[in-house]
């Protein structure tokens, strides 16, 4: 079989969101036709009836889920299509990417280096990796440690799209592109002080899986393989595409079309593939270690993972996460201790989500959904865990909370509607909310959208088309809590009840002559085979100095704010803000650079 190579119109916003049996033989998982996907299923018909009932609301082509013990996998079952073309299914056996998932494998191999004593966490970066030396401003090289790249808290960039990040092409250097991103770290300025922030960072995992490479002697791949993979028997597991398997992976499905797995620079942040029953064996190992016994790390590590690292950062107000682990409160699951981990790289999404005490972990993994991704796995991870605590007799769960679009609606008080009306700084970009008839509005996804108060204290979100509200699945997964940071009032989205994004309230701030003289469109320098932004302009939005950016084919705006003749920042907090948009002059020719991509004025 030849490599599947059609575009598929990736995107990379999502990844960060925010986080599964006994097998049957490996010949059934690639070229059966579409049938009940393994015999493991017999015995959860419910849950069977409930995953196929999701699946026809969000559109998902194929799923595949395991549930794991401390003793081990105890049920792995396959739905739905791994391949339309010939109707393949999808099973417990489906090799299929996982996204961002692979960032627990990165972890872990960080931790197995640590435990035996070749790693300090709280060393810098840069005594391991020589030659990390970013340009610096307002921190220092000695603040970037191990320990806060694994949490998110290192203040690097989120990303840099430049030098083939991702691309349907195989690349000549392939499967070394991990090799470039110690360069593209050290083309950008860090974003921020560290420990400022959770900011989600691709970059920073493909520099710990370079860590890695250093200090193991291995190709990371090979050090995954023989400290993790191996002694787990993770037989179909791998950093890359497996080219002797390819009849066994699944094509992903989004807006219609077919695409397989892009190939990836930062590999350590996400380019793992892996099959519902080898996911659900690394989670085992997980279990096993939290309670003691034979993991694939020590007890200390898996609690030191497990363990909230960022207390005292402000502005993650509820947040939590450990050594790459996500402490979670699922409002399905409320009360319980749950660490989680999603993964996007659309049309690919997985989550992995374990309960350690209650001695239970899931893992599903899909090649589609509409929705917010891994987040709008949650459900069917929660039922799971459900049914699999009633088998063991453990306690119910408590009553799912109802926040957000699930709280009654309530009377918006007059004057928290006239502090909330303004401008705000989100990742998705400026968002303006505004009082209309007694209530507020918002504009933001590229639209405006009604904000409807509830008795919690936030606010849903909806729409309607000529006074007729639209019935979006999507609205019913996120909403915006209200809470001031840094002494201003600000707007933050949730997912599931999880704080995902920041909206801090910005004023308009003039440019001067200097950047008004550089106001205008322009065209991307690099032959990036998949570039992330079709368009940038620079320009004055709502009395704001602005770049906007096209990406699949829509614009955004966001604030800039004027730091030097030479240099912007987009304005607020979070993914992809507080970036550098640097100008210079070449042979006489203005140019931008952003995230590692240069243009030009047209």
């Amino acid at each position: 079989m030849e490599r599947n190579t059609k575009k598929s119109g990736l995107t990379r916003g999502a990844g960060s969101i925010l986080i599964l049996a006994t097998a049957l033989c490996a010949a059934c998982a690639s070229q059966s036709p579409a049938r009940p996907n393994s015999a493991q299923g017999q015995g959860h018909e419910g849950l069977s009836a409930f995953i196929r009932a999701q699946m026809k609301e969000k559109k998902i082509p194929g799923l595949a889920i395991s549930v794991s013990d401390s003793s081990g996998v105890l049920w792995s079952q396959g739905y739905g299509l791994a391949r339309k073309s010939g109707r393949i299914a999808f099973s417990e056996r489906t090799i299929s990417n996982v996204g961002s998932v692979s960032k627990v494998f990165t972890a872990t191999a960080i931790m197995k280096l640590e435990e035996a004593g070749k790693l300090d966490l709280d060393a810098p970066l840069s005594s391991y990796l020589k030659g990390f030396q970013p340009q610096l401003r307002g921190t220092r090289l000695e603040d970037i440690t191990v320990r806060r790249l694994l949490s998110h808290h290192s203040g690097l960039s989120s990303d840099n799209f430049s030098q083939f990040m991702l691309g349907q092409e195989r690349p000549e250097n392939y499967p070394r592109l991990m090799d470039q991103s110690l360069a593209a770290a050290n083309a950008l300025i860090p974003v921020r002080a560290a420990d400022a922030v959770f900011s989600y960072s691709n970059l920073g995992y493909s520099l710990l899986g370079l860590v890695v490479e250093e200090l193991s002697g291995m190709s990371f791949n090979d050090y995954v393989q023989k400290e993790i993979c191996a002694p787990l028997g993770m037989e179909d597991s791998s950093f890359l595409i497996q080219d002797e398997k390819l009849e066994r992976y699944a094509l992903g499905y989004l807006g219609g079309k077919e695409s397989f797995i892009p190939y990836i620079r930062d590999m350590s942040a996400g380019s793992f593939s892996s099959t519902a029953v080898d996911m659900g064996r690394f989670l085992s190992s997980y279990l096993a270690a939290w309670k003691g016994g034979a993991g694939i790390l020590r007890q200390e590590s898996v609690i030191q993972m497990f363990s909230a690292q960022n207390h005292g950062v402000a502005l993650d107000l509820d947040f939590s996460v450990g050594l790459c682990w996500w402490i979670v409160d699922f409002q399905t699951l409320s009360g319980e201790l749950a660490l989680g981990h999603g993964g996007d790289l659309p049309p690919y999404h997985a989550i992995s989500a374990i309960l350690p005490e209650r001695d239970l972990a899931v893992h599903i993994q899909v090649n589609g959904v509409e929705g917010i991704g891994s987040f709008s796995l949650s459900d069917i991870l929660s039922e799971a865990f459900k049914e699999f605590a009633a088998n063991k007799g453990q306690k119910p769960f408590a009553p799912p909370r109802r926040e957000g679009p699930l709280a009654k609606p309530a009377q918006l008080p007059p004057a928290l509607a006239a502090e909330l009306e303004g401008f705000y700084a989100t990742p998705m970009g400026l968002c303006q909310v505004k009082r209309s008839g007694g209530a507020l509005k918002a504009q933001a996804f590229g639209q405006w959208l009604d904000l409807s108060y509830r008795a919690d204290g936030s606010f849903s979100f909806g729409v309607k088309i000529l006074g007729i509200p639209l019935n979006l699945g999507i609205f019913k997964e996120i909403y915006a809590s209200h809470e001031i940071l840094k002494g201003k009032p600000a707007l933050n989205l949730r997912v599931k009840g999880i704080f995902f994004a920041p909206g801090l309230r910005v004023e308009p701030s003039e440019p001067g002559p200097l950047w008004r003289e550089r106001f205008g469109s322009y065209v991307q320098m690099d032959d990036e085979p998949d570039p992330l932004f079709q368009g940038l302009k620079l320009g004055m939005k709502q009395g704001f100095f602005c770049a906007s950016l096209k990406s699949e084919g829509q614009w955004s705006h966001y604030p800039l704010r004027v730091v030097s003749d030479s240099e912007a920042v987009f304005e607020g907090q979070g993914r992809n803000l507080g970036e550098y948009l640097q100008a210079s002059v070449v042979d006489g020719q203005l140019r931008l650079s952003l995230q590692g991509i240069r243009y030009r004025k047209k």
